[in-house]
């Protein structure tokens, strides 16, 4: 079973791609991997810094407050600062790769991914495909955490989605990063 499809990657493709995989890492987890330990430092530097000469579990409580608010407005920052930059970057980035808007011919089996294009060929096992994200309009093949093949669901089509799809699941590539 071999399916071929060309690809060519619009600018609303890369940055929808991005924006994607931004999504894909804001979970529950990563956001307590990064307010617990800052709050974390944030408590130890206020406790640390106070200048009350007796200890008190009420105003221990009171910085531990004060720390994990701190940490979460943080949090809340760099979110609203990737949001705000990444629409700029991706257009950096876009702009800078002139294989990102060239037409690709992708060709996947059960065996792997196969790339042709002006810049670069790619003959990928999937056992090096890392895993795969979607939406309502792509689907992303990641080699790494910052490197992926955006194929676009409409390009793509129905019949090619859905056998690259059962390829992905037999060869036991998980749905995520």
């Amino acid at each position: 079973m071999s399916n071929e499809v060309t690809i060519t990657m619009t600018y609303a493709d890369y940055l929808a791609a991005n924006r994607l995989r931004a999504k894909s890492r804001w979970t529950v987890a990563a956001s307590l991997r990064f307010i617990l330990p800052v709050g974390a430092v944030y408590l130890a530097i206020i406790f640390l810094t106070s200048e009350y000469p007796a200890f008190s579990w009420t105003k221990l409580l009171d910085d531990a407050i004060i720390a994990f608010a701190a940490a979460t407005g943080a949090y809340a920052g760099l979110l609203l600062s990737v949001l705000l930059l990444l629409p700029r970057t991706a257009k950096k980035l876009y702009a800078q790769q002139p294989s990102a808007s060239s037409p690709y011919q992708f060709s996947f089996d059960s065996e792997g991914l196969h790339s042709v294009g002006p810049f670069e060929t790619a003959n990928l096992p999937w056992s090096h495909i890392s895993g795969w994200l979607e939406n309502d309009r792509l689907l992303l093949l990641c080699k790494t955490r910052l490197t992926f093949f955006c194929l676009p669901k409409a390009q793509l089509g129905e019949a090619n989605l859905a056998a690259l799809k059962q390829c992905l699941n037999l060869a036991g590539v998980k749905q995520g990063l």
